[in-house]
């Protein structure tokens, strides 16, 4: 369930303005990550740098939401 649709949902005041807090706070990872990605795209060798860092988090990244199974 993503945040938006979790504060659809969400019947607990508090708790809804805490997702609103957490969706903004998010938004700004977001922003970083892409500031820094051109950032690294515009050295020279940035691409293979980018590459490199992609092959390596993005499977760690990926653990964090367990293993795939058929059903979902």
């Amino acid at each position: 369930m993503q945040l938006d649709e979790l504060k659809e949902c969400c019947v607990f005041q508090p708790y809804c303005d805490a997702i609103g807090m957490i969706e903004a706070e998010e938004e700004g990872h977001v922003e970083h990550g892409e500031h820094a990605i051109r950032e690294l795209l515009g050295q020279p060798n940035g691409k293979n740098e980018l590459q490199r860092a992609c092959n390596f988090w993005l499977p760690l990244a990926l653990e964090v939401f367990g293993e795939a199974d058929k059903t979902s």
